[in-house]
């Protein structure tokens, strides 16, 4: 929007000081934009890669559940009845602080 000011030296040195912090806000503002996109691309690279080796991974295990079904009949209900510890994985969620953001 316009502003109505009056043209003297003390307003021009307050619209160059606007206009200086404007743009440093900009540089600042896009700084933090390129680290995040950076960023953003790391994890989807990893996260690709990791699909990538699950699906791998799940069908070399289903492969290998068909052999055993082949091999021993359906026994899955049996595996699950002797199964009575709970599983030892446990998920960690951490953020990072990029670019202050």
């Amino acid at each position: 929007s316009k502003q109505q000011i009056v043209p003297t030296r003390m307003n021009l040195m307050l619209m160059k000081g606007k206009v200086n912090g404007a743009k440093k806000g900009h540089e600042l503002l896009k700084k933090k934009a390129d680290a995040l996109k950076k960023a953003f691309r790391e994890v989807m690279l990893k996260i690709i890669d990791t699909k990538k080796r699950m699906g791998k991974e799940f069908s070399e295990a289903m492969l290998a559940l068909a052999e055993a079904n082949f091999a021993a009949g359906d026994f899955g209900r049996n595996v699950v009845d002797q199964v009575k510890a709970k599983s030892n994985i446990r998920l960690n969620v951490a953020t990072d602080n990029i670019a202050g953001v």
